[in-house]
């Protein structure tokens, strides 16, 4: 029997939930701060799912990865200001850890959600998911 819709066997893989995706956190992130989330879900898989709040991205690693020098510090901050990544910053000559606020932290914390609280007042509200195969409420009798 095969199991459909799961990741293929022995590839890492990053949960995406519908509700992260639909947030106004995800929905307002800007390319490159799209671009540092991805690189910092690449890197937990890289770590096996086992890192994630001791996750680094040197900066020319991000470079290569497609952020230019200059907006760098600009996705940084605009994923941590949307919840969506969490930083503990080292200090000087010391690499800041980051980790990804959906998912359990490498010491088996929860995660903190924090994405759920961002809001963006200029971003239109998401559709709700519109069944199509159920009857609309009060009319599901048996017919006569």
């Amino acid at each position: 029997m095969t199991v459909k819709n799961r990741p293929p066997v022995g590839e890492p893989y990053v949960w995406l939930t519908r509700d992260l995706l639909a947030s106004d956190a995800w929905r307002s992130l800007g390319i490159n701060a799209r671009r540092f989330v991805e690189f910092l879900m690449i890197e937990h898989m890289n770590k096996g799912g086992q890192h994630n709040g001791k996750l680094k991205a040197p900066d020319r690693q991000l470079r290569e990865f497609g952020i230019d020098a200059r907006y760098v510090a600009g996705a940084i901050r605009e994923a941590e200001e949307r919840g969506l990544v969490d930083c503990l910053r080292g200090g000087m000559r010391v690499a800041t850890l980051y980790g990804l606020t959906w998912l359990e932290s490498h010491d088996a914390a929860p995660a903190t959600n924090r994405w759920r609280d961002y809001y963006n007042p200029n971003l239109a509200r998401f559709p709700a998911a519109i069944s199509r195969n159920l009857p609309d409420k009060g009319k599901a009798a048996l017919p006569a």
